[in-house]
């Protein structure tokens, strides 16, 4: 019975720290970088996939979170952009560390097109 204790102990720790982990390389395996005219987003671990929003073509920036989310401070940025057309189009980046720090940061950006 003693023998089992700590590897009860040793498994419970280790799938608590799954989702943990997981969330981590859904993090990792994302990339944003605002540069002076354009905002370019990269997933993926192996493969790349890369996108580049001009900044004059963002409309409004959007920030959501919950309590879990402002507690450790990352939330959900969503970009409204203008499609070419009188359409806007949405775009949204999920867990975003700093998200409130980032959309203060487009929205000056974008103000200053």
């Amino acid at each position: 019975l003693h023998a089992v204790s700590p590897l009860i102990a040793i498994v419970g720790g280790v799938l608590g720290a799954l989702p943990a982990l997981k969330a981590e390389l859904w993090r990792y395996s994302k990339k944003f970088v605002i540069d002076k005219d354009e905002l370019v987003f990269e997933e993926g671990l192996l493969s790349k996939a890369k996108t580049k929003i001009p900044l004059k073509n963002i409309v409004s920036v959007n920030v959501k979170q919950g309590i879990r989310e402002r507690i450790l401070n990352y939330g959900t940025v969503t970009l409204t952009t203008w499609s070419g057309s009188e359409e806007t189009v949405p775009t949204t980046l999920f867990k975003v560390r700093r998200p409130k720090e980032i959309a203060d940061h487009l929205n000056f950006l974008i103000k200053k097109e």
